[in-house]
């Protein structure tokens, strides 16, 4: 098998669809993926259709039993001579072993993939299942264990194939699901970031190294496929021109999520064991383009950093009105937006803190979806962490997924009244005229919470 390979995706129901989009595809693509659906839909006549027309078969079945019988199912399918074969790494380590026995023992060319960790999983859905290990680590040690059983390479997602590679070295085989067109429904691919709560605050990159190691870590690890002929110069790095350089190799950007009772906080992150001259101005660093919204319909705000300097614009897609506070990061007084950056010897990090005053009308309901992406403007190339392929416009959309308990959602709420009252801001007055009063917005009871309001501050 070739270095690198495209496969295409047979997601359709029936023999009839399978063929019709082969024709289409004609001598583009030579190898297709029939997964379960289809399988036990049209199988036979799936496969048959495939092999008379010279191509090369994925069969990905995920099969999952055991040892025993997935070793017999394994020997079924090597009937329709399939070059790859999946099998679930969770099986157990006899199972794989079993898997590849009988490849062995038939003689055949197939290769037995494993699948560690499904890509529509998350860290949550990990938790409910038992498996305390962040999804990288999981993945990373079914991974070792399933290649060391005799698997011949692993399905992963393109974030965990890095890690992957480093761990099992050049030979094991890696293909990564989920590979889409430009502007293509990402599906059940997730790119959704957990926000962790912390009961104390982290409104310092001091104190999240302190917590660091214990929240899930999100990758920009999608290349940019956008057009960036048009650029002169980057305004986010200053850097002349943004391309590729051959054989270069750099961290990529990494981000945390947490909130606390006053900020939701994230923390974008390159680890490079040159930071010090990125400090110091003697080496180019990561750049980024970030945007922000508190919510599916909500105005978004895009930022744009360079390493050393951090933030250095925000650019407002709203005026601030009744409903939406513009995020200010030139304030010098109250709870409004900040940023820092700090440099060690092997990382550099910046912070981005969301207070939760400038969203007082929008404070997130339980399982709230705000949103978030962030594009990595890095010495060999662009990388995103959901897919935008434009350039200072965003096209793909990130979840951050915030679900505060009522206890938690309570702190955050006394939080923004305490700083209010105590700051003097029971209405805010803005320079077009607008006055928005903090206290009333709570009787609503579309955007508040009038059991609250009426408790809690309508004696006041």
């Amino acid at each position: 098998m070739e270095k690198h390979s495209l496969i295409v995706a047979l997601d359709v129901p029936s023999a009839r669809e399978a063929a019709a989009a082969v024709a289409r595809i004609g001598d583009a693509v030579s190898f297709y993926k029939v997964g379960l659906e289809l399988f036990l839909a049209d199988g036979p006549e799936t496969l048959r259709l495939l092999a008379g027309e010279g191509k090369r078969v994925f069969l990905d079945l995920k099969l999952h039993d055991i040892p025993r019988t997935v070793e017999r199912a394994v020997g079924s399918c090597l009937r329709w001579e399939p070059e790859l074969l999946t099998i679930h790494a969770q099986g157990s380590v006899a199972m794989v072993e079993a898997a590849a026995r009988a490849v062995r023992e038939a003689g055949a060319a197939t290769r037995i993939l494993a699948v560690t960790v499904l890509t529509s999983l998350d860290r949550s859905d990990l938790d409910r299942l038992g498996v305390s290990r962040p999804v990288e680590k999981q993945v990373l040690a079914l991974g070792r264990l399933a290649v060391g059983a005799g698997a011949d390479g692993l399905v992963c997602s393109p974030r965990e194939a890095g890690a992957l590679r480093a761990a099992l070295g050049p030979d094991a085989l890696l293909v990564t699901p989920g590979v889409r067109p430009a502007g293509g429904d990402v599906g059940d691919q997730k790119r959704v970031a957990k926000v962790v709560w912390s009961d104390t605050p982290v409104n310092s990159i001091a104190a999240w190294r302190a917590v660091a190691d214990r929240l899930e870590v999100h990758h920009c690890d999608l290349p940019f496929t956008g057009n960036l002929d048009f650029m002169e110069t980057d305004v986010a790095t200053g850097r002349e021109k943004i391309e590729t350089v051959e054989g270069e190799k750099t961290a990529r950007m990494e981000f945390t999520t947490i909130a606390d009772r006053d900020a939701l906080h994230v923390f974008l992150r390159v680890r490079d064991p040159e930071a010090r001259l990125v400090e110091s101005g003697f080496k180019g660093g990561v750049g980024t383009e970030m945007y922000f919204a508190a919510g599916a319909d909500q105005p978004y705000t895009c930022f744009g950093s360079n390493p050393r300097d951090g933030v250095t614009f925000a650019f407002q897609t709203s005026y601030s009105s009744a409903d939406h506070h513009r995020l200010d990061i030139e304030a010098t007084r109250g709870r409004h937006f900040t940023s820092e950056v700090a440099f060690s010897d092997d990382d550099y990090v910046l912070r981005l803190s969301f207070p939760w005053d400038d969203y007082y009308q929008k404070l997130p309901s339980p399982n709230a979806a705000w949103k978030f992406e962030c594009m990595a403007w890095c010495p060999d190339g662009g990388f995103t962490w959901s897919g935008s392929i434009g350039i200072h416009n965003v096209s793909r959309w990130g979840t951050l997924e915030i679900a505060l308990t009522p206890k938690q959602l309570a702190e955050v709420r006394r939080g923004v009244l305490f700083r209010a009252v105590k700051g003097g801001w029971r209405a805010c007055r803005y320079p077009d005229g607008i006055t928005l009063d903090y206290f009333d917005k709570w009787a609503d009871s579309e955007i508040g919470d009038p059991g609250f309001y009426a408790e809690c501050l309508k004696p006041l």
